[in-house]
């Protein structure tokens, strides 16, 4: 897992115990279309480890060579919604969830959660905390309790580290099953064709808008602090232990969402258009000029090389989804811009470059390599054929950016 603070309190706890169950709730007699979390399910025998850390472990044991196991591909149907929406999965408090912690019991598919008042009452200040829906917070909290040894009356710091731990686990390993999948499929090739479950499974993800579930994530991880709707972790600023936990695995999360939008990009799998890299680019920009308090998570050393990792991948993925393989088929083939495969139009390019050339490399070194890659890009369309496009991409000084790139280097 993450950072240095979570292993330190990992260590002094039993390891987790819990077992999938269904998605589908009901109380007061009625269905219930709530939050699938594959937690604990109290009416089944619990199997060793975390749900997702199991799936984990199968899909890294997977062999390239052969067919996925029956199971494995049951486990990859049943937990796909989970896979293309990851962290969105975790739901904001809601008034049906809570309204359901009012039952004295919730059914999850054939199983049933006891609603018990004295883990009802914890579940709903974990889930102002987390903002967490209320029937997730239940279920964490529970699982906690059981399989932590913590006990019912402890004090609210020793029974919040160990939620927050088995919270932070749940979502990581989520996001490793998500990354798994992609570069599974990836290693067998193209990740087009049919016969493959990993392979067809990594295509509906893409599909079903994997990447569009991972920029509202990009959107909200760094500017954290500043957002309003983080205003129930204020009670971390003093609990230093709880801060370096919650900013090491915030970080850590940041890098396997990156991750994983790296691989969707890679390959020509999917295309990034000229809004999505945008998105991206004002995101690097933020996070590089410190507007986005990107920096304050840096808090210990584990989080300063997250953070590092984090802006080098985002790097590379604003680079590689320049795509300028492809423009240097186009300029070989000799195809004008217009008829071309870019995803990006002549409107996007000005767009792009009014981005750019906001950046200072003399202030912000980290970003020579985008510039130089920028400029490439440019000085490529610009050979391209077609009086247009050169009009509109030879008032950029492309030459310019070059320089500036080498002498912010030397």
């Amino acid at each position: 897992m993450g950072g240095t603070t979570m292993k330190k309190w990992q260590n002094s706890l039993p390891t987790p115990k819990c077992v999938p169950f269904d998605s589908r709730f009901k109380f007061n007699g009625q269905s219930f279309q709530a939050l699938q979390w594959p937690a604990l399910s109290p009416s089944t025998p619990l199997c060793g480890g975390d749900p997702f850390s199991v799936l984990l472990t199968d899909l890294e044991n997977a062999s390239l060579s052969s067919d996925l196991p029956p199971n494995l591909v049951k486990k990859l149907k049943d937990n796909h919604a989970w896979f293309v929406d990851t962290l969105s999965h975790f739901k904001p408090p809601n008034e049906n969830s809570r309204e359901a912690l009012n039952s004295q019991q919730v059914k999850v598919g054939s199983h049933q959660l006891d609603i018990k008042p004295e883990l009802k009452d914890k579940a709903l200040k974990i889930s102002s905390y987390l903002y967490l829906d209320e029937v997730q917070s239940y279920i964490l909290v529970e699982r906690s309790f059981k399989n932590n040894n913590v006990a019912l009356d402890s004090i609210v710091h020793e029974y919040f580290h160990a939620v927050c731990i088995d919270y932070y686990i749940e979502r990581q390993y989520l996001l490793k099953c998500t990354r798994r999948i992609l570069a599974h499929a990836l290693s067998l090739g193209s990740v087009s064709g049919e016969g493959n479950a990993m392979k067809e499974e990594a295509l509906k993800l893409i599909s079903d808008g994997l990447r569009g579930t991972c920029y509202p994530c990009c959107k909200t991880f760094y500017p954290l602090i500043t957002l309003n709707k983080w205003r129930p972790f204020a009670f971390l600023w003093v609990d230093i232990d709880l801060f370096t936990l919650w900013a090491e695995e915030t970080l850590v999360e940041d890098n396997l969402v990156l991750d994983i939008l790296f691989l969707v990009y890679n390959e020509s799998v999917c295309t990034c258009n000229g809004e999505r890299w945008k998105t991206l680019c004002w995101l690097y920009k933020g996070i590089l000029s410190g507007s986005y308090n990107f920096g304050k998570l840096a808090v210990s050393t584990e989080a300063l090389r997250s953070a590092y990792q984090a802006k080098v991948q985002l790097l590379l993925i604003l680079i590689e989804t320049l795509d300028l393989e492809n423009i240097l088929q186009m300029v070989h083939d000799e195809i004008p811009f217009r008829e071309g495969k870019s995803v990006f139009t002549l409107a996007d390019v000005q767009e792009m470059e009014a981005i750019i050339s906001t950046f200072n490399v003399f202030e912000t070194k980290e970003a020579g390599p985008l510039i130089l890659a920028w400029a490439v890009f440019l000085c490529l369309i610009s050979s391209l054929p077609g009086k247009e496009e050169n009009n509109v991409v030879m008032e950029i000084d492309h030459g310019g950016y070059v320089r500036q790139a080498f002498e912010a280097a030397s």
